[in-house]
């Protein structure tokens, strides 16, 4: 083939390739949801799936466990641990603050650290629940558990915290589920007390649907894996499930991810790690959340000065004083959402990565919309002060385990 046709193809398939849409992130499920565990009498098989919008038996409104993610907020105005029935709050968001009480110490969070929860009252905003969504009544026995937490005789189903896998900055990630009675916290699960064991799980009832609070010490991502099992009324055999992954997906970050990637991919560290590059255009994850690119779709590209919404930092060299200095422009997540990055701009004399300085003086800031905001930042040093007669600039991007504010 000629070298012209070879080249002309090759740019018609590169040109094809960069227009291919994203492929699906996970279902982000902001709402009434319901963690729910059926069991089919005929192929004595378990189903698992988030069950949304407060209806039941409706198969549109069923997420396979895989396919979606409960999201949480990062916000910094809220109160100590949510009390129940507090009522709804479109505010709000799920960020707390651990109370000085020790009847709080299983959630693994210092007093007086943040703490993110899923509340068991509602907030307006991701509730989940648990919920047993039988074909009909009568499937499980009335049986006692042995288990002071579920004392009464009934048809009960057991869901068993089987693991948690975590994707995120902290190094000592915790989760945990309790439920408030009579004024304390009634402890189902928690990986800060003697890791995972048999007393980490819930009981709820055939045909239930219930609520608790659910608890996690950073944010991040969290895969808890749960296993639903319960005692045949017809033969008194134990049906078991598989393990099933639910996963929540807590501040700007994680959600974004989320947005982008689903189920195991979600904290697997080589597909959605911020230093991953799953589409292979030699921009890190991180720098793709942090410039406004897609991790899933080559889309290198510098930013378009004044006027641009998306790409990497842009150079360009300006007069000042009789002097030329290096500018550097670029877009910046805005700190009020909580994006969990930060922004550091450094000039060097060369490339040796041992002279970078941070620095630089602040020439305009642009708002775009309610995210994002474009920046130009001027170097300190001229391009005639510098020693090799040249100056370089970079952006370097800083993901926090948490947000001080």
């Amino acid at each position: 083939m000629h070298p012209h046709h070879i080249r002309t193809l090759l740019a018609i398939l590169l040109s094809a390739i960069a227009s291919l849409p994203e492929s699906r992130g996970a279902e982000l499920i902001d709402d009434h949801v319901d963690v729910t565990f059926r069991y089919l009498t005929g192929t004595g098989v378990w189903e698992g799936f988030y069950n949304w919008g407060g209806t039941e038996n409706n198969p549109t409104n069923e997420t396979p466990f895989d396919l979606g993610a409960l999201p949480a907020r990062d916000r910094p105005d809220l109160p100590p641990l949510p009390p129940p029935d507090n009522g709804p709050d479109p505010d709000a968001g799920e960020r707390f603050v651990q109370p000085p009480v020790s009847s709080f110490d299983f959630t693994g969070v210092p007093d007086g650290n943040p703490i993110w929860i899923y509340s068991q009252s509602d907030l307006g905003y991701t509730w989940p629940g648990m919920r047993s969504d039988q074909p009909s009544s009568g499937t499980f026995k009335i049986r006692t558990t042995g288990d002071s937490r579920a004392p009464s005789s009934q048809r009960w189903i057991k869901a068993s915290l089987e693991s948690v896998t975590y994707a995120g900055q902290s190094s000592n990630p915790h989760f945990s589920a309790w439920q408030i009675q009579s004024g304390s916290p009634v402890v189902w699960m928690s990986t800060f007390e003697n890791g995972i064991d048999s007393t980490d799980c819930y009981y709820f009832t055939e045909l239930s649907h219930t609520h608790l609070s659910w608890g996690f010490s950073a944010l991040g991502i969290y895969r808890v894996s749960m296993r639903a099992s319960a005692v045949l009324d017809s033969n008194s055999q134990t049906v078991q499930s598989d393990p099933f992954d639910v996963t929540f997906v807590i501040g700007t970050y994680a959600n974004w991810i989320a947005q982008h990637y689903s189920g195991p991919a979600l904290v697997d560290d080589t597909m959605s790690g911020p230093m991953s590059d799953s589409d292979e255009d030699n921009v890190t994850l991180l720098e793709e959340y942090a410039f406004n690119l897609l991790p899933k779709v080559p889309d290198r590209k510098e930013l378009v000065p004044v006027t641009g919404t998306s790409g990497l930092p842009y150079p360009s060299v300006h007069p000042s004083g009789g002097s030329d200095r290096l500018h550097l422009e670029f877009l910046v997540r805005k700190t009020a959402n909580n994006p969990q990055i930060v922004y550091t701009v450094q000039f060097n004399d060369t490339l040796d990565p041992g002279n970078w300085q941070d620095g630089g003086t602040i020439v305009s800031t642009n708002s775009i919309d309610d995210t994002w905001e474009r920046v130009v930042v001027a170097d300190p040093t001229s391009v005639s002060a510098s020693t090799s007669g040249r100056r370089f600039a970079r952006v370097v991007i800083t993901l926090l385990d948490s947000i001080t504010y």
